[in-house]
């Protein structure tokens, strides 16, 4: 009687510590998925890529389905309806919040919010955006100087 009883007293603390270690492991990526958030709408660069993001979309759209111009007022609205029913920004950030949770420790979290809270982190949001579009005409300049080889490159690849 006393070995059964010890065995089910030993199962029923391994049982518990488990699920307390799994209680902690949750609560700490919890914690961390919080602070990702935090770093998230802090930096408000995620609000930034997914505008860019669309707007190249419905441009890429547009050039390959050879949109007319007085049509593309409609397909834009019809376009921004379906991503934001499909992929709407909570969705978006919700994943994103779990990618910096994957890749940050929650040590590091809590340093970005920190520095972000600086001025010169509230500088660098600020000028994020900026320096984005700046960092996209560098490359489109960089593109446009050399169409002529580039078109001859991808018309190749497509006659191979």
């Amino acid at each position: 009687m006393t070995l059964k009883l010890f065995l089910i007293i030993s199962l029923t603390f391994v049982f518990l510590s488990r699920a307390n270690s799994q209680a902690d492991s949750a609560l700490k990526t919890n914690t961390k998925i919080v602070l990702a958030q935090q770093l998230i709408d802090l930096t408000g660069s995620v609000n930034t890529r997914y505008q860019a993001n669309r707007v190249e979309i419905l441009k890429s759209i547009m050039k390959a389905a050879n949109i007319p111009e007085h049509n593309r007022s409609k397909v834009t609205a019809q376009l921004n309806a379906f991503f934001d029913k499909y992929q709407p920004i909570e969705e978006y950030k919700k994943t994103f919040a779990n990618v910096y949770a994957n890749e940050f420790s929650e040590q590091e979290l809590r340093k970005l919010i920190e520095f972000y809270n600086s001025p010169t982190g509230k500088k660098l949001t600020s000028k994020y955006p900026d320096l984005l579009q700046k960092a996209m005409q560098i490359s489109e300049s960089a593109v446009q100087d050399h169409l002529e080889e580039l078109q001859t490159i991808i018309s190749d690849g497509v006659k191979e």
